[in-house]
């Protein structure tokens, strides 16, 4: 194997890739199939003895392992789904954001551990609080979008398409990384593409209720992250409209107007 592949395998593993594509729920042993109108469950991955992990469609839509996946997700060629693949573990091409982390052997994140310690109740307990759908609170746990994190409520940390950490809050209405030290991009829930309305938050709380009340959960961002500053306005040049939070900052204002103003003039 590539030894490039086999590093990006290593930094993504298949049920972290499908995550992170919006299909978490189907990451088990048996689950319904992403790829066709499954009526059983027929669907399955698995970690080989070596350690590496693979998917089958037992009804015949194929098999293979994270790159293979990502092509069908896609639609695209393989060399494509390489390419694209390396790029969303940052083992080669463009790097937009830089990981900033202390030097020290203690600090190490577990992402699948942090999405699996939130379990059933920690759904309905969410759902209590801040008014939120149970059924939302357990998608976004199945889409690995929010976790447990000694025993606090977390979101994940993602720099150059991974997850490199968490977002906690503690008791006293605080919130702490982990690991330390790390910058991040903003938390990005769907996708960006040209021509069509962003809403934008300071509060991750606020994008969460407006995507679960609304059901609008294509194009929603939420500062989640210090690098709230360096947000890049390319993805916003062609956007149809910028909406932001009813508690978003003076900061967040600022970039609000310069992309309405770039979006007007294009």
């Amino acid at each position: 194997m590539n030894s490039d592949i086999a590093e990006a395998k290593r930094r993504l593993p298949l049920p972290d890739l499908m995550r992170q594509v919006g299909l978490g729920e189907h990451a088990k042993k048996s689950a319904h199939c992403p790829f066709h109108d499954d009526k059983h469950n027929s669907f399955s991955t698995w970690q080989n003895e070596t350690g590496l992990w693979f998917w089958k469609c037992h009804a015949g839509c194929g098999q293979g392992d994270e790159i293979t996946f990502l092509e069908k997700h896609k639609g695209i060629t393989n060399s494509d789904a390489i390419r694209e693949f390396l790029l969303m573990t940052s083992v080669s091409g463009k790097k937009t954001w830089r990981l900033k982390v202390k030097e020290t052997n203690e600090q190490t994140f577990n992402s699948r551990s942090c999405v699996d310690a939130f379990t059933d109740k920690h759904a309905e307990q969410i759902a209590a609080w801040r008014g939120y759908s149970l059924s939302f609170d357990k998608e976004l746990r199945d889409n690995g979008q929010i976790g447990i994190y000694k025993g606090l409520v977390a979101f994940p940390v993602h720099n150059d398409g991974k997850i490199v950490g968490t977002h906690y809050r503690l008791k006293d209405g605080t919130w702490r990384y982990f690991p330390e030290g790390i910058d991040a991009a903003p938390l990005v829930f769907g996708d960006l593409p040209p021509g069509k309305p962003v809403h934008v938050f300071e509060s991750t709380w606020d994008g969460l209720d407006y995507m679960d009340k609304t059901g609008d959960a294509t194009r929603s961002l939420s500062r989640a992250a210090p690098a709230m500053r360096s947000w890049p306005l390319l993805s916003f040049r062609k956007a149809q409209r910028v909406t932001c939070g009813r508690k978003m900052t003076r900061v967040a204002r600022t970039l609000k107007r310069r992309w309405s103003r770039t979006a007007a003039e294009l």
